[in-house]
């Protein structure tokens, strides 16, 4: 492996691992943002089954 990828890498794990990190984990999901995806899914939807009829 390129010795820099190996060290990235490396710190990338170290850093996961290390208590009071959190590793990757990642804030919730914004209300707002899951009701406009909730929406298009169901406006998609419908409109593939209108143009399937």
């Amino acid at each position: 492996m390129d010795n820099e990828f190996e060290e990235e890498l490396q710190q990338r794990l170290a850093r996961m691992e290390s208590p009071g990190c959190g590793g990757m984990v990642q804030t919730n999901l914004p209300w707002k943002d899951f009701v406009i995806a909730v929406g298009a899914l169901a406006v998609i939807s419908g409109l593939l089954l209108w143009w399937a009829v």
